[in-house]
């Protein structure tokens, strides 16, 4: 699951980014933050906070930005 707010102009906060622990590892998360891209643009810049250290494992250090 991907909870996102967007002005589809400028940026989308990904705000939650939620992968069951059965399926992680998958590529599910990545595939994810693909489609949100896909729906705002290629020109819209994806801000995700990370939390904690299990968000931190299931994200590439490229697709992330930790405020």
């Amino acid at each position: 699951m991907a909870r996102c707010l967007t002005d589809f102009s400028w940026v989308v906060y990904i705000a939650d980014l939620l992968v069951a622990k059965t399926v992680q590892r998958q590529g599910i998360g990545a595939q994810l933050l693909m489609e949100v891209q896909r729906v705002t643009g290629p020109r819209v810049q994806q801000l995700l906070l990370l939390s904690g250290t299990d968000s931190i494992k299931l994200l590439p250090a490229s697709k992330a930005l930790a405020l």
